[in-house]
């Protein structure tokens, strides 16, 4: 049910740390960047340069899934109508209404 191994320790341990933080930048304002909440370490992204020849190949991979998406959205579509124009056709021409089901919205008036 509860975390044990000291779970609830990690948790008060976390709420000091937290404390300690905001004490130490209380008198930071929003226009004060040399004072952040958070170091930065340093850490960078690099991204590989990328050829004319992947940016091609991503593009058509891309093309041909939003192509594969397009197929399978029009054939959902399309069977979704059969379905219903079948059910729209039953509804109107294939029940037959006695003359007893309209008495029943008439409450008895």
């Amino acid at each position: 049910m509860f975390g044990g191994s000291g779970a609830s320790f990690h948790v008060f341990g976390d709420l000091k740390r937290t404390r300690k933080r905001r004490e130490k930048h209380k008198k930071r304002s929003l226009f004060d960047h040399s004072k952040r909440m958070y170091q930065d370490d340093g850490i960078q992204h690099e991204f590989p340069e990328i050829t004319p020849h992947m940016r091609q190949q991503i593009r058509t991979q891309i093309l041909e899934e939003r192509r594969k998406s397009r197929r399978k959205l029009l054939m959902v579509l399309s069977i979704t109508a059969v379905i219903l124009a079948f059910g729209i056709y039953y509804i109107l021409f294939g029940i037959k209404v006695s003359k007893g089901f309209f008495n029943f919205f008439t409450f008895g008036w």
